[in-house]
């Protein structure tokens, strides 16, 4: 497309054709100066209410005052599409594209502030044992493991593993703020 604009706009500005060559290495180099690039948008940041964030960080920063960093802890899940394969990129040619596999597995990540201490990982997967566990449970892998049928977290498996964290902080004497997000699941 641009090529082709100013492919137009040489013509009719009424430069000689000999002018100016709109090549490869011509697209190249005015992409490189006006700084455009191949992007793919993803996550959910274009979504926000930038109106809101402001008044959002004071109240969390109120909420924080008087709070020690090493007991402020966050928590959110990712998914990781272990099957999915790469749909993008650059090529000589148009290749044909395939459906994209939603195979997914979901993480919990929970860490204080500071990164000092993170609490075990939260895995859902689809197998109720699966075979690379040796007929092991996650707990005695060191983490927890949940399955559901498209391994998606839960209020379940959440309120299963908020009761353990609470129980292990007690265990500790520690009294923690724990920082999530407004997903229906974190009941």
């Amino acid at each position: 497309m641009i090529r082709t604009k100013a492919e137009r706009l040489h013509t009719a500005i009424g430069l000689a054709d000999n002018a100016i060559k709109f090549s490869n290495g011509w697209l190249e180099e005015f992409k490189n100066r006006h700084g455009i690039a191949y992007y793919v948008s993803h996550g959910k940041a274009g979504s926000v209410n930038l109106t809101n964030v402001d008044d959002e960080r004071v109240r969390v920063q109120r909420i924080l005052d008087g709070w020690d960093l090493n007991n402020v802890f966050n928590a959110d899940e990712t998914s990781f599409f272990w099957k999915s394969l790469q749909n993008h990129g650059l090529s000589t040619k148009g290749l044909p594209g395939k459906k994209l596999d939603k195979t997914r597995m979901t993480v919990l990540v929970m860490m204080n502030a500071t990164g000092t201490e993170k609490i075990r990982l939260l895995f859902i997967a689809t197998a109720q044992k699966p075979r690379c566990f040796l007929k092991k449970q996650g707990g005695e892998l060191g983490f927890w493991y949940f399955f559901n049928k498209k391994a998606w977290m839960t209020g379940e498996v959440f309120a299963q593993a908020m009761e353990d964290v609470n129980r292990m902080m007690k265990q500790q004497n520690q009294r923690i703020l724990l920082l999530i997000d407004n997903f229906s699941g974190h009941k």
